[in-house]
This record gives structure tokens, sequence and C-alpha cells, in this order.
């Protein structure tokens, strides 16, 4: 039996409940696993095997199986039950399982995790990799920059590179031959992380390892790079590929702004992969700024390719740009405030999404990064745009307020923060005003017109004249 005392391993709790698997698939010989969370429908349910145990970052919520089968089943908080509900739960699922006692648990083969290098082998791996000519930027990549309002110069700069679609070419390597006759299948069986990576991904990589090697390189507490049937390999995906950079410009991450699939943002990670190491979440500070100190005033603002297009684009008085890579985050913000500080910054302005205002996760994020803040001794101001779209909202929400016959708050005189207020009274009278349902049954979510959601969507927006 488990150590949360249910009678069957969480993967298969998971698929009694019907949650939906990322990719497909089943969770079964995994080491860990995403589903959609019943409760905030993102993908962001993480199952873990070996630890029996799951967790919803965004939710907040997590525990083991007993917790995960009476949150879904029963809709009961962690909170809310005894041993009774939890031998109840128990013959439940061996009920749903088909089972009448403790079944064989399939062992989950461990694998070894290293821990992460630091920046300066980080940033010497990373440059050389992306200088490989493999990774030259493609022309349909500099487009997309270029659309989005980046000069040739700063895509020069910023040195975004490509992981290309088209691997045809691997097949006429040895490599791929010697694989092909071994049969994939049988050697991808191994690693269950793998099974949505086709020959041709994994054939790339291992050139990729085996050129880093060659290079003299350790890949070892590299994120990216992992172990495949006994090679180095480095795992990809085909997209933009865009640097995290630290505070004194060496590249200390790599993201992926995918072609395809429904994450569109991957931050390159090789947790779960034997000799694979996790990528660690860092702020991203464009190499244009230099020394942040003279500004005075640093800027949050959502992912690192958003803040080097809000650096160029920014009309404003100067002031630093800083990347915060996963708004829900909180253990790391405290450090930061306090680097900033110490290089001289005296207030923190929160310049993440629009959706700040309407989505109550991410003004939770805000009110707590704002607590944060002032407890590191520093300013902290809010960053809103887009007054025009501020006030449709607000006169959209003041009618559902009548609908459902609730008394609106009385107006401040600021769009933004009636805006708030109004979206916040209409969630405690349990009042859905973003989310839609489809014909399907699946949410679509409005927080924000996308076209100004996100500051530099704003400015390109209105540099353009859109």
């Amino acid at each position: 039996m488990s150590k949360t005392g249910a009678p069957v391993p969480i993967w298969q709790v998971a698929e009694s409940l019907g949650l939906e698997l990322k990719g497909g698939g089943s969770g079964q010989g995994r080491t860990s696993f995403n589903v959609r969370c019943p409760f905030c429908h993102k993908f962001k349910l993480n199952i873990n095997n070996e630890k029996d145990a799951w967790k919803c970052p965004p939710c907040g919520l997590g525990g083991g199986e007993l917790a995960l089968y009476m949150m879904c089943a029963w809709g009961r908080r962690l909170n809310d039950w005894n041993k009774e509900d939890m031998r109840r739960a128990a013959d439940e699922i061996r009920a749903h399982a088909g089972i009448q006692q403790l079944s064989n648990r399939p062992t989950v083969p461990k694998v070894h995790i290293n821990p992460i290098a630091p920046d300066e082998r980080l940033d010497a791996v990373y440059s050389y990799l992306l200088d490989l000519d493999c990774f030259k930027l493609l022309d349909k990549h500099r487009d997309n920059l270029l659309e989005r309002g980046l000069t040739e110069v700063a895509i020069r700069r910023n040195a975004y590179r490509s992981v290309p679609s088209d691997l045809r070419w691997v097949e006429q390597n040895p490599l791929f031959r010697e694989y092909h006759d071994r049969h994939w299948d049988q050697i991808r069986r191994k690693t269950p992380e793998l099974k949505y990576s086709s020959p041709r991904e994994i054939v790339f990589g291992l050139l990729v390892g085996a050129a880093l090697c060659e290079a003299g390189f350790d890949l070892k507490g590299i994120p990216g790079a992992y172990k495949f049937d006994g090679r180095w390999c480095f795992r990809l995906f085909s997209g933009i590929v865009i640097r995290t950079r630290n505070r004194i410009g060496q590249t200390v991450m790599l993201q992926v702004r995918r072609d395809r699939g429904q994450t569109r943002y991957m931050s390159i990670s090789t947790d779960g992969l034997q000799d694979g190491t996790k990528a660690r979440n860092r702020f991203h500070f464009p190499i244009v700024q230099g020394d942040i100190g003279p500004y005075g005033t640093a800027c949050l603002i959502e992912g690192a390719l958003k803040t080097d297009m809000s650096e160029e684009l920014y009309p404003g008085d100067p002031m630093a740009f800083v990347g915060q890579v996963g708004t829900n985050n909180m253990k790391t913000l405290p450090p930061l405030f306090d680097d900033l500080k110490s290089a001289g910054i005296k207030q923190v302005r929160n310049g993440l999404d629009m959706d700040k205002l309407t989505n109550p996760n991410v003004r939770k994020a805000s009110r707590e990064t704002a607590a944060l803040v002032r407890a590191s001794g520093l300013e902290y101001c809010v960053m809103c745009w887009d007054a025009p779209s501020a006030r449709s909202r607000g006169r959209a929400f003041k009618q559902l307020c009548v609908v459902h016959n609730i008394t609106p708050p009385a107006s401040t005189g600021n769009p933004f923060v009636d805006l708030a207020l109004i979206a916040e009274c209409l969630e405690e009278h349990g009042v859905r005003h973003s989310v839609m349902i489809d014909s399907t049954g699946k949410k679509i979510k409005d927080y924000w017109p996308a076209e100004t959601k996100g500051l530099d969507d704003y400015l390109n927006h209105r540099c353009v004249g859109v």
C-alpha cells in the first residue's frame, strides 16, 4: 500500500477519474505526467508516480491519491475529511479499479537527476550550443519577431535562434540507421517520457550532445541534456529559442516559443530523464540594459521575449525591465527584490499582462507581489494601459451586475481600479464574467483583448496604428 493509504497507484486513480492526460496515452510507467486540472482546467496538475503525489500550482492544491480522489469525485477540500472518509475513498477506488485487494504496483524505474550547474557553465554550454549552424534563425521566425515590433538590430543583439522542424536530413546519418536496425520502439519503451518524441528528434538531440561533448563540455547539470541509451542527448522543441540572461548578461536558461502544441512557451528541462537536470525559473534582464542601478525603477514583465520587446518599444522614462517566468512563483521574488535594492533600484512597477485586473489568480499573485515588494523596502506601483478597453469591460460587467441584481462598487474615477473592483464583486457573488463555454463544452477565457494584453502587445499595437 502507498504512503497515503490508497490501494492502487496514483496514475490508476487519475485514469479512473477520467482526468485528461496531456498528449494522451496512459500515465502508467512514467515518472510524472500532467493532466487537465478539473478546477482551473489547465494542464498544470502534475502527478508524480514515484512520490504517489499530485500538485496543481495555479490552484495551490496537492496531496496524495486519496486527496485526489476525494477532491475530484466528492468535491471535498483537503481539510474537510476524516479517517472514515479515507476508508470510504479507498473502498471506492478499489471498486472503480475492479480489484478486491491490493494489486501489485508496477515499479517506476528511478532515474538519476543532476543538480543544476553554476551560471558560468550554463552560459558556456548554451552559448556554444546556439552558435552551431543547425540553430541558425529561420526566416519564418525572423519575420515573426519583426511583426512583434523588434528591429533587425534587436534581433541580432538578443541572439534569437531556431530549432528546425524539418529534420529529414537526420535520416541520412549512420546513427539514425543504427537505431532503426535496433528497433526504436523497444529502446524508447525504457524511457516513457520520450514516447512522443520522434526518432528524428532523438537522433538530432544525440548529434547535438555529441558535438558538445567533442567540444569538451561536461553536460552534467545542464537542463536540456540527458542520457539516452548511454549517450548524451539534448532535448529541444521546434520553434524560436529565447535566452534568459542573468544580471551580468550570462545565458542561464532557454525557452522555446513552440511552432505547435497547446503549451506555447516551453522551458528546456530534462527533469525525469536519466542524468537529466530540472530547469530553474530565472529572471531575465535584457542584455542592452547593462548596469540597472542608474535607472532607479524596475518593471516586471511576463517572460523573456515580452521583456525584450517591452524594453525595445517603451517610449517613456528609462527604466530597467525584468522578465518573470511563472507569475505564481512567489518564493523567488524576495531574493530578486533584495538584489534590485542592492543594485540601486528604488521602485518596482507591476507591468504584468492586463488580465491582472480581471483574472482572479493573476490578481491574487499581483497582491502578493505588492506585499513582497513593500516588505523589501521598495516602492510599488501598478502599470495599466488601454483605458478604452477597461471602460468597455467595466460597462459590460456593470450590466452583469444589473442582470444578477448585484449592487456594483461605487466608481473611483479610475477605469482600471473600477474594473478590478467590479470583477471581484462578481466573483464574490459567483458570477462568471470572463470565461465562456462553447458548444463542445470547452472553456474559452477572455480576460483582456489579445492585441493589448501585454505591454509589448499594446506598444506594438499603437506603433503600427491598428
